[in-house]
């Protein structure tokens, strides 16, 4: 009663929600920021225009040995009538590319911290069934202290319960490892936050050497309306990437196209170093023809090539990412059954076995080692099914991740963009 007492004086804060601690540990994620500025970046980059830009010359140089004079000159270059326009389908193509990788940094991050979610609640869990497995061990030992002390009992029996014992400990070192890794995690992720974790993270690190109570359930990972694995794998992150990539490449396929294409320039001048004042004003243009054919049809060749390594690129993603949704779901059912497996045969069958053992070496008609061996069942069997649990929703964080999802947060768009309007400008086709 006093160890209870004193376990719930000591009891952490409420197991936190899932989607509270991956919101907060998002917003901490340096990985999920360098994504967003990278994003950010490419999408300043892409500035529409129809026209080249004017380029302005000045200079000063001598007319003759006697005087000196000034120039100043002005010139337009005139690019071809679609290159302008496919100039900016590249640049808003990379720029939905890096969005598109952006995404896959928030959603890997956000499977990452949904299963650190799961992690120390097994922790929590299976030091729960640890702290109540040493309660009855204890109890088992002083038993047989009092059986030794009246002759009942035999000292081998008194090293059994002692050695019974000395497997707790043991396991209580396996789950401190444990939580001193996941407590470096959030560590962290709190050095870069002065220090400070917020509430949520906070709660789950107090959770991490938890015993009692029994932790609460942390909410779900998954959206309740899962797509097919093929609806699912069009809208992966990898394939998004993917597409745009192909954008950029029949952007790059046309620049090749119009490369050999004419270019116009217009010029204006006026320059001090002209004897005559009615040549100092010039005005004019000129043709730029492309004469160097064999570089211009090699890069024509290699843009083709580009479009088609592309497309095959995007195919095997696309195959990739579905493949990638069926094995995810496929762990996730192997999981569960797992754990309905132990909830209805293991669990029952080891409860009632520890019954009949315990109630059989207190009547005298059985031993002590068939009592510890059916508490040791009993107590497997409970961590066996913690253990289920937390592994059925790490594998449903992979496959919100397959999915293209965010793990913990079901319904949020992967794509914070996506409800601001940021949205970078799309292209105008794909232009041969």
């Amino acid at each position: 009663m006093l160890f209870f007492l004193s376990m719930a004086l000591a009891a952490p804060p409420d197991f936190p929600n899932r989607a509270e601690v991956v919101r907060a540990l998002l917003a901490l994620d340096p990985r999920v920021a360098e994504g967003d500025a990278m994003a950010a970046m490419a999408r300043a980059e892409v500035v529409p225009s129809a026209v080249a830009p004017l380029h302005v010359t000045a200079g000063v140089a001598p007319a003759s040995t006697m005087m000196f004079g000034a120039e100043v000159g002005v010139d337009w270059m005139l690019p071809g009538p679609r290159m302008r326009r496919l100039e900016t389908d590249s640049a808003a193509a990379a720029a939905r590319a890096a969005a598109a990788d952006a995404t896959m940094m928030r959603i890997e991050a956000a499977a990452r911290w949904s299963q650190l979610v799961d992690v120390v609640w097994d922790l929590a869990a299976e030091g729960s069934v640890v702290a109540h497995h040493a309660v009855v061990l204890r109890d088992a030992a002083d038993s047989v202290e009092r059986r030794v002390a009246t002759g009942l009992a035999t000292p081998d029996q008194r090293v059994m319960a002692q050695m019974a014992l000395v497997e707790v400990d043991e396991a209580r070192l396996g789950l401190d490892r444990r939580a001193r890794e996941a407590e470096a995690l959030l560590d962290a992720l709190a050095r870069q936050n002065d220090g400070v974790l917020p509430a949520p993270a906070a709660a789950l690190r107090a959770w991490t050497r938890a015993t009692v109570p029994p932790p609460a359930d942390p909410g779900p990972v998954l959206a309740a309306t899962a797509p097919s694995g093929l609806v699912a794998a069009a809208g992966a992150p990898a394939v998004l990437t993917a597409q745009a990539q192909l954008e950029a490449a029949h952007a790059m396929d046309g620049m090749a196209r119009r490369g050999g294409a004419p270019m116009t320039e217009v010029m204006l001048s006026y320059s001090t170093m002209w004897d005559d004042p009615t040549m100092a004003l010039m005005a004019g243009f000129g043709v730029n023809v492309p004469l160097d054919t064999a570089v211009l049809r090699a890069k024509r060749l290699a843009a083709t090539e580009g479009v088609r390594a592309a497309e095959a690129h995007l195919h095997a993603e696309r195959a990739d990412s579905e493949a990638g949704v069926e094995r995810a779901q496929a762990a996730v059912d192997e999981m569960a059954a797992m754990e309905t497996f132990a909830v209805t045969r293991m669990a029952p069958l080891t409860a009632e076995a520890l019954r009949l053992a315990r109630t059989a070496y207190e009547t005298n008609r059985g031993t002590l080692d068939a009592w510890l061996d059916a508490e040791r069942a009993d107590t497997d069997t409970a961590q066996k099914l913690a253990k289920a649990r937390a592994e059925r929703r790490q594998m449903e964080a992979m496959l919100a991740m397959a999915r293209g999802e965010l793990a913990g947060l079901p319904g949020v768009p992967a794509d914070p963009t996506a409800t601001s309007g940021a949205t970078a400008p799309s292209a105008s086709g794909a232009p041969r």
